[in-house]
């Protein structure tokens, strides 16, 4: 039968194991491996310790030695589960990096390219401004010789009207006080002419009578 305190020993190895084994997989555990052999060199020691009294020492070592044997093949067991595992993780932290990296190709891509366009649309911008400063330039110009055109026009209208409104006091006076005299000499000479022609024609019958 089994010594008490090799069974003890066992216990807790299975304990430490089954507790190693429950936390393997969180990012942020104890790894109890260490503790394995610990415990393992505790319990021999502490069973050559308790059995002074057995005759043959290679037995009492054969039996002492037996937990840290058994706590070496788990120590072991885990070791390579946890190697296993940071093997893993150390594959896919790898491939997270390459994949930020990637992305972060990406996004330098992509902000050269954003840098390409906004340069671009400030060229773009600069070009469409100066269009339409010199196109408000030429509609300035235009309207200020039309602004001119009109000022000028208006002035030869208002002279235009001026001579007009001459033209019609000329014509008023002429009418209303020249036009009367004009036909009053008009009827004198017609008087004098006729008076004329009527001495011409008693001259030519006074001739011809004689």
């Amino acid at each position: 039968m089994m010594d008490l305190d090799l069974l003890i020993v066992f216990i807790v190895m299975g304990i430490i194991f089954l507790r190693q084994m429950v936390i393997i997989k969180e990012p942020y555990k104890i790894n109890y491996a260490p503790f394995l052999l610990g415990i393992g060199a505790i319990g021999s020691l502490v069973h050559i310790m308790l059995h002074p009294e057995i005759e043959s020492m290679m037995l009492l070592f054969k039996e002492a030695l037996l937990p840290f044997f058994v706590s070496l093949v788990l120590f072991l067991v885990l070791y390579v589960m946890h190697q296993a595992q940071e093997r893993a993780q150390s594959v896919v932290e790898n491939r997270q990096n390459l994949d930020i990296l990637h992305q972060i190709q990406q996004m330098q891509k992509s902000i050269t390219l954003l840098e390409e366009n906004v340069a671009y649309l400030n060229l773009s911008d600069k070009d469409v401004h100066e269009k339409v400063l010199h196109a408000n330039v030429e509609e300035s110009e235009y309207f200020e010789k039309i602004a001119t055109n009109q000022k000028a026009f208006m002035t030869q209208f208002d002279a235009i009207h001026k001579r007009q409104e001459e033209m019609l006091e000329c014509i008023s006076e002429f009418t209303q006080e020249k036009l009367p005299d004009l036909d009053t000499v008009v009827h004198r000479h017609i008087d004098m002419l006729r008076i004329a022609e009527q001495d011409h024609f008693n001259q030519i019958k006074n001739a011809m009578e004689t």
